[in-house]
């Protein structure tokens, strides 16, 4: 079943008899109509999911979509050019897209069991997929045009990013187990990107430990390229010109899987065996951060700490494959605060997230432990700002959360028919968390309140 986001109208006071509203893209707005001929205060409030501050018209901060393939093990997951969000389906050998409505179209990869996961947006316009047999890299146009190009011989794609080159960087996981005279026990493949596809391939597996099974990587903000090895429990670093070297992990048994730039500048990654989450400077400082259990985990006392990605609120998201929830890590210089939010489907087994074009966190699921499971497309909306109004005979006093940022700025407008917005004179003050403008009422006019960030 598709759900959609509406939009919703609230009276705040029986006697308002306007309600405006607009979906505008960056606009979070509070109208406030003041009117002392009718009434004291008058007030007429507009909402929309995604674009005004006050309530979202969900009730609960995540929404599940469901793929028309059903259990198809939705895996990477990135926003396109075109605004959409593009997933893989591992399972079901193709890829998806999805619309912040929740709206999925579905594209089969041309032939069977490629095994699709992971995917970015690449140098050229198009979104290019990893796969983890045949040897080779998929491309897919915006209006649903795939193509397939090989990779050298024994590459099982995983990880990639697009890297500050320009070119495409692809984590070949390799074998599970050393096999001799194999080129491939693991490595990095750069890919340059024409306009009708690779260019030029290079191949770099030099000083990398053997059988390490790179599993994801980042461009860092030194200019290098960061990579998570799975089976080694070390961070691979490696350089535009293929230098490779190596960070060991203090326990090898971690098995570090997703990683991503922090807020902070900083590398952090998730520690999969441990229920952990690691903070790395690009001097190779560490430190890692023990997460709090997730109660409602289907393996009691096995946490599996996943995806992990900077959200457009400065915190960290991460998920949680063995259990039913993701969490927001909010860091800190010598901790880390973390909120954990549970899904709707029980067991749900989140995997990668990604930021859309709506600056709400998306996700897959992949319940996979019971029978006729269905997976999903998961929206966690962003907590909306947090608004807040009192009239009083002479002033109208309105305060919202801080989290908004220091950038917004309060509009006044005596009609609204019109374009002529002015910018507040009064300097809003800060009170614990919360802005607040405090502003007097004119005796006989309408007075429009407009916040925009």
């Amino acid at each position: 079943m598709k759900r959609h986001g509406k939009c919703a109208a609230i009276n705040a006071c029986p006697s308002a008899n306007r309600v405006y509203s607009h979906c505008g893209k960056k606009l979070k707005a509070l109208f406030v109509t003041l009117d002392h001929i009718f009434s004291r205060a008058r007030l007429a409030i507009a909402l929309c999911c995604g674009a005004f501050l006050g309530l979202h018209c969900a009730a609960a901060p995540i929404l599940e979509f469901n793929p028309p393939a059903g259990g198809v093990d939705p895996e990477g997951i990135t926003l396109g050019p075109d605004g959409n969000l593009w997933f893989v389906e591992y399972v079901a050998n193709q890829i998806g897209r999805i619309d912040t409505n929740g709206v999925i179209t579905e594209f089969p990869i041309p032939g069977p069991g490629s095994l699709p996961i992971d995917i970015v947006t690449g140098p050229d316009g198009n979104l290019w997929f990893t796969q983890f047999s045949g040897s080779s890299i998929g491309q897919i146009a915006t209006n649903g045009t795939i193509k397939q190009f090989p990779l050298p011989t024994g590459v099982i794609g995983h990880g990639l990013t697009l890297g500050p080159d320009n070119r495409l960087w692809v984590l070949d996981l390799g074998a599970q187990t050393y096999i001799p005279g194999t080129p491939t026990n693991g490595g990095v493949v750069a890919l340059a990107i024409g306009t009708n596809g690779p260019i030029s391939t290079n191949y770099y597996n030099s000083n990398l430990t053997i059988v390490s099974r790179p599993v994801n990587i980042v461009t860092g903000p030194d200019n290098r390229l960061y990579f998570t090895e799975g089976s080694a429990g070390k961070i691979g670093i490696i350089t535009t010109n293929g230098v490779i070297s190596e960070l060991t992990l203090p326990f090898t048994n971690v098995s570090p899987c997703d990683i991503t730039v922090g807020p902070d500048g900083n590398l952090w990654f998730t520690e999969y065996l441990s229920n952990q989450v690691a903070r790395l400077d690009t001097n190779l400082n560490l430190t890692e951060f023990a997460l709090p259990p997730i109660t409602n985990s289907y393996v009691s006392g096995n946490d599996r700490p996943y995806g992990i990605i900077t959200g457009p609120d400065g915190n960290l998201w991460y998920s949680d494959k063995s259990a039913t929830a993701i969490g927001r890590i909010t860091p800190g210089a010598t901790n880390i605060s973390v909120t954990q939010y549970s899904t709707p489907t029980t067991n749900s087994n989140p995997t990668y997230l990604a930021v859309g074009a709506d600056s709400n966190i998306w996700f897959g699921e992949f319940p996979f432990n019971y029978s006729g499971y269905q997976s999903h497309i998961a929206r966690f909306t962003i907590a909306p700002i947090s608004l807040s109004i009192q009239i009083t005979n002479t002033n109208a006093v309105i305060s919202w959360t801080t989290n908004l940022g220091p950038g917004s700025v309060l509009l006044t407008n005596a009609d609204l028919t019109t374009t002529n917005w002015g910018t507040l004179v009064v300097t809003p003050t800060v009170v614990s968390n919360r802005y607040v403008v405090t502003n007097p009422i004119p005796p006989t006019t309408n007075l429009f309140f407009r916040l925009i960030e």
